[in-house]
């Protein structure tokens, strides 16, 4: 392009504010990711608000109740009481915290290892393989989650740190595609979660398979007092 072709086009440019394709493709994604940031933060906060509000509203009845003690009593009380506010707090504030440093990574699981390939590698092969892309991980930080038992033949997880948390995501969405091939049908990527977020994990799908199970025995009731009745 000739000098005076391009003085122009600047020209054009600083003056019409147009910006390249690509520019505003990645604008856009920082922004989502901003976005979403945004969105957990205010969950997160109003998670901390409810938590100090009870902590508050505990230490509220507390108080009233013992009014009507004596005065060591009631000092006995109160210190015991700030400290469990504390304990509480700090434990909500740990949780965040952790939460937040979770947030870029994912879990794959049915991974199997190969002898002579670093898992990270693995991964990113994988991840060309099927979608004809690597995403940005930090290969360091990449590691085989528990410990390998003698006789132990299962497949550990395997944690995988992403560049963001908007990474993760979309990493997460795009994870459902290997369901539909036979060879990596097993393999499933998930959140990292922190021990209270897997333990609720936990507990919900106890609650669901129960739920599930006494449904079936209902219908099935129903189907034998129907079948009952037309004979």
């Amino acid at each position: 392009m000739e000098e005076s072709t391009y003085l122009i086009l600047r020209d054009i440019i600083d003056t019409t504010g147009w910006v390249c394709s690509n520019c505003r493709f990645e604008t856009r994604l920082q922004l989502q990711s901003s976005r979403a940031g945004l969105a957990r933060l205010a969950e997160e906060v109003a998670v901390l608000k409810q938590s100090v509000q009870n902590v508050s509203t505990c230490s509220d009845r507390q108080g009233l109740s013992s009014t009507s003690t004596n005065a060591s009593s009631s000092t006995s009380a109160s210190v015991v009481h700030r400290q469990s506010n504390k304990s509480t707090l700090a434990a909500v504030h740990q949780e965040m915290a952790e939460k937040q440093r979770r947030q870029t990574n994912v879990v794959v699981y049915g991974l199997d290892p190969v002898n002579g390939v670093e898992d990270a590698e693995l991964f990113l092969q994988l991840w060309e393989d099927y979608f004809e892309c690597k995403p940005h991980i930090d290969p360091s930080k990449c590691r085989r989650l528990g410990k390998r038992s003698s006789g132990d033949v299962r497949t550990k997880p395997l944690l995988v740190v992403l560049d963001s948390d908007h990474s993760a995501q979309e990493l997460i969405k795009k994870s459902r595609v290997l369901r539909g091939h036979d060879e990596v049908k097993d393999v499933y990527v998930n959140r990292d979660l922190t021990p209270a977020e897997a333990l609720a994990a936990y507990e919900q799908r106890g609650h669901s398979q129960l739920r599930y199970h006494d449904n079936n025995s209902n219908q099935n009731s129903n189907n034998k007092t129907k079948n009952s009745q037309q004979t």
